[in-house]
Order: structure tokens, then C-alpha cells, then sequence
């Protein structure tokens, strides 16, 4: 049976891992978000020329979802004004 010392040793050894993992979750996430809004902007560039600040600013604040659907909208819409 673990001593109280052991104990403790153990209790924020696991806390350490779950903290660890934690971290490692949310640096994942916004690499992969930094990733999107760059796929994002490498599209509107590739069919449209410069990214309009209104729109960089736009895709720098939008959710993983609608990044997503804004990358979809840029490879198919006929116009940048229709990204607007």
C-alpha cells in the first residue's frame, strides 16, 4: 500500500500527463485552424489575386465550420465579391 508521499508523488504525476495532453490538444487545434484560414487565403489569392482586408480580418475570426465553407465557397464562386 502507497504511503502518503507515494501518493501524492502519483496524484500530480497523473495531473502533470492530463495537463501535458491538454496542452497538446489545443496547440493541435490551432495549428489546424492557422492551417485553414492560410488554405483559405491561398485560395481566394490563387482564383482572386490579393485577400481584401475586410475578408482577412473575416477569416481570422471564423470557426473551424465555417472555414471550412469558406474555402469551399472560394473554389467554386464566380466573383471575390461574392466571398464579401
Amino acid at each position: 500500500m502507497p504511503n502518503l508521499l507515494e501518493q501524492m508523488i502519483a496524484d500530480r504525476l497523473t495531473q502533470g500527463i492530463e495537463q501535458g495532453r491538454a496542452e497538446g490538444r489545443a496547440e493541435g487545434r490551432a495549428e489546424g485552424q492557422a492551417g485553414q484560414r492560410e488554405m483559405a487565403r491561398s485560395v481566394i489569392r490563387s482564383r482572386f489575386g490579393a485577400v481584401p482586408a475586410v475578408l482577412d480580418e473575416r477569416i481570422a475570426h471564423l470557426d473551424d465550420d465555417a472555414l471550412r465553407a469558406l474555402v469551399v465557397r472560394a473554389a467554386t464562386v464566380a466573383r471575390l465579391e461574392d466571398l464579401l
